[in-house]
């Protein structure tokens, strides 16, 4: 293999592909980049087994070829090149890699490509379209919500399901739920439904960052993968959990038959629960704030006998009975950051039925969450 690359691409490229490289593992070769140089084309590629991704980049191919190559070490080498033109030479005899730039040279071994793993394939699975930024949205709007607990792992990660022209991504920890759908070139009553977990779905938010967000993204589902095109020729794809992803939107009531509708500004509401939540008792890692719905405005307060008390109070346009709950005050800061409007609906029942919060005239995104018991 010999090939020249910019700097600055090759950079961009590498940091892609290094989200996938493991950490700690039995097997060396799972640590390295494979580079695989075709045509004026590098792919990159790395896996943990778990998750995949290969970025594509430009390069003058003068012999095509491929190595496995250390991630960590390579990608610091060339994040330290200030720019300009790498050339990288590797004989097919000897399973190392030359880098050199201007009067500078690097010496890498590898691994040979042969012993690198298969990545999986998306052939033959239908692909379904999808604004990279909308898709982006969705997924770190909902994420937050998943369950850290290893004893339910089906909820562990994030439930997409595709149909009838929506996509649509899901997340509970068994205390809350987000939802988020976005619209998507679909085939009508072809509906499919996968759960991925949560690690794979933080780092495909990131790479849908690098990559940009201006273009469409694809996503195709199988038995056990889920496959994301995504701009600028990235490919990643994770393993989804095994297991039957509870039907937890069956038990959401809808706003109409809640009786309590309260519409405030986001902002006022966010800080004066993080206001409150300073002073909230910290029960083994829940801090739970009491809310007051009246005629005209919100009140929230908490108290902590180390601490002392908080009281304060938003604005907002009630209808329906008072309400007084309690809720964990995570939530409730969690949910409200979700939320992408400047004005926000929270629809109420009583002190014990979960509540909705969603932003002005948006169907797109919702949050339910379950209230606190009090202390006996």
């Amino acid at each position: 293999m010999k090939i020249v690359v910019d700097q600055s691409q090759f950079h961009s490229g590498l940091q892609m592909a290094y989200r996938a490289i493991a950490g700690g593992t039995a097997h060396p070769i799972l640590t390295g980049v494979l580079l695989t140089a075709q045509e004026g084309i590098l792919h990159l590629s790395a896996t943990d087994l778990e998750k995949s991704i290969e970025a594509v980049i430009p390069a003058a191919v003068a012999m095509p070829g491929s190595l496995v190559l250390p991630g960590r070490e390579f990608s610091e080498i060339v994040s330290r090149i200030p720019g300009g033109d790498i050339e990288i030479s590797a004989p097919d005899d000897r399973h190392q890699a030359v880098v050199t730039w201007r009067a500078s040279e690097f010496v890498l071994n590898g691994y040979p490509a042969d012993q690198f793993p298969s990545l999986p394939s998306a052939a033959g699975s239908r692909g379904y379209s999808v604004p990279a930024s909308d898709l982006g949205n969705a997924l770190s709007s909902t994420v937050f919500a998943a369950s850290n607990d290893d004893a339910m792992p089906i909820i562990s990660g994030v439930r997409l399901r595709v149909g009838d022209g929506v996509i649509q991504a899901t997340a509970t920890d068994g205390y809350r739920i987000a939802v988020s759908e976005i619209e998507a070139q679909t085939a009508t009553g072809d509906v499919m439904e996968v759960a991925i977990p949560r690690k794979s779905i933080n780092d495909l938010i990131r790479v849908l960052s690098s990559a940009g967000s201006d273009e469409e993204a694809t996503l195709a589902l199988a038995d056990n993968h889920a496959f994301f095109e995504l701009p600028g020729g990235v490919k990643f794809s994770t393993l989804i959990l095994e297991g039957q992803y509870p039907d937890v939107l069956s038990m959401v009531p809808a706003p109409a038959d809640y009786q309590t509708r309260a519409l405030f500004d986001r902002g006022e509401f966010a800080g004066a629960t993080a206001r409150t939540a300073l002073l909230a008792e910290d029960h083994r890692g829940a801090k739970p704030i009491q809310l007051h719905v009246k005629e005209d405005r919100l009140i929230l307060k908490a108290s902590s006998a180390e601490l002392g008390e908080a009281y304060d109070e938003i604005s907002a346009e009630v209808a329906g009975p008072n309400v007084d709950i309690l809720f964990q005050a995570r939530y409730l800061i969690e949910g409200i950051r979700a939320i992408g409007r400047d004005r926000v609906v929270f629809h109420l029942d009583d002190a014990e039925g979960a509540a909705r919060l969603q932003g002005e005239d948006d169907e797109g995104f919702y949050y339910v969450v379950l209230p606190m018991k009090p202390r006996s």
